[in-house]
Parts: structure tokens; sequence; C-alpha cells
């Protein structure tokens, strides 16, 4: 497990946002406001504590200044992040693996592996709103490939009054993940960059994913490994 400070967060997350540094001390209050919130998951560990910041609470913060930047509340953005965050968990772990390996590995298939797109359907208003009716989409979150990335987007017509949403964020967990760790591998240079999705996956196996979550981790850890 990678043990990183704070500090090493919030440079890193300053770096892939591109914060001026007169504006960093509003940047670290933004993140301190996340973590009042509870997220990352375990952060918010009350005065004085020191929280051990991993590479997997990283992506967490991450994907939540994603949804900032869309202009959602922390309150709303934990909430959306918390849904499901062991299937959003694996597709970054995906994502830091190669195409060809993923290839090689095969439980994915051979075609359609360049990018994993991080779906959600942000509803800043969400909290003033009435109760939606049957939607198609019953999770704020969803998982595509490339290939099903137009369908979905498309079935916004097809749910126009019937509860569906008109508006998508869509972010690159692949083009996220190599931001992110080119950043922290300019804060922190002596890191391993090939060994960080190793790294990554072991946190994963240490937290409380599902059994099916773990699996597919788990599977893919043995192959990387056994191909060293």
């Amino acid at each position: 497990m990678v043990d990183l400070a704070f500090a090493d967060v919030e440079a890193t997350l300053a770096a892939v946002h591109r914060i001026r540094p007169e504006k960093r001390v509003a940047f670290r209050a933004r993140l301190k406001h996340l973590q009042r919130e509870g997220w990352p998951l375990g952060a918010n560990t009350g005065t004085g504590k020191r929280f051990s910041y991993s590479i997997d609470s990283l992506m967490q913060l991450a994907l939540a200044l994603e949804l900032m930047q869309a202009g959602l509340s922390p309150r709303r953005i934990v909430a959306i992040l918390k849904t499901d965050w062991g299937e959003t968990a694996v597709s970054l772990a995906l994502a830091r693996v190669t195409e060809n390996v993923l290839i090689e590995w095969g439980l994915l298939g051979s075609e359609d592996l360049k990018e994993f797109f991080w779906c959600v359907h942000p509803e800043a208003l969400a909290e003033l709103a009435r109760e939606r009716k049957e939607s198609a989409h019953e999770s704020p979150v969803e998982i595509l490939r490339p290939s099903q990335l137009a369908f979905h987007l498309s079935q916004a017509i097809e749910d126009a009054g019937f509860g569906g949403q008109n508006r998508t964020l869509v972010v690159g967990l692949r083009a996220l993940t190599i931001a992110v760790d080119m950043s922290l591998l300019d804060i922190l240079p002596t890191l391993d960059p090939e060994a960080l999705p190793l790294l990554y996956f072991e946190e994963l196996l240490q937290s409380p994913l599902s059994n099916r979550h773990s699996s597919t981790i788990q599977s893919l850890h043995r192959f990387i490994v056994g191909r060293r």
C-alpha cells in the first residue's frame, strides 16, 4: 500500500486541475469539505487523527473533483460516489492496465478496451426535485466501453418524459488515471510507475469489495504477476 500524506494528494490534484499557486488555500478547503462529508472513505477520522491516503483514496478524490468541476455540491458528489464505489474502483483498476494486457487476460474479450467511460447523470438540484418516475437508469453511474457510449447518450431521447435524463457527465477513466499518475510521479518521483497497478489492486483487495469485484481483481492480479 502506498502511504500518501494529504500534502501529496493535494499537490497531485492541484497539478491535474492546474490550480494557481495563490488559489491553493481555497483548493485545499474544497478537499477538506469533501473529507467532512465522508470522502474519501474513512478520511473523516476526527480532529487530530491522521488519515493515511492510498492510491484508492487519491482516485476517490480525483473523481469527486470531476463532479465538482461540473458544479455539484460536496454532499451530492459524495452521495453519487458512495452508490457503488466498488464498481467504479474495479473499472479504475482495469483502466490502469494496458489494452494489450487486458486482451491477453481475456475475461473482457479482445475488443473495445481502449477506454472505460464513467457516466453519471449530474443533478445539482436533486435535493429540490420531486421523486422521479420509474427510469431506465436505476443507478446514477454507469461504466461503458467506447462502442456503448453513443447508444447510451441517444437513450436520452427514448427516456424523455419518462423520468430519463437529458444530461450526462462522461469521464474517461484511463485518461483520468494517466493524468493523476503523471502528477503523482512528479510529486513523488521515487514511486515505480510500473508497480502502481499492482499496488492499487492490492489496496482494493484489502478493502470491503463484493465477492464479484474481489474475484475480478484477484484474477487480473494473478495474471499480471504470472506474466512477469
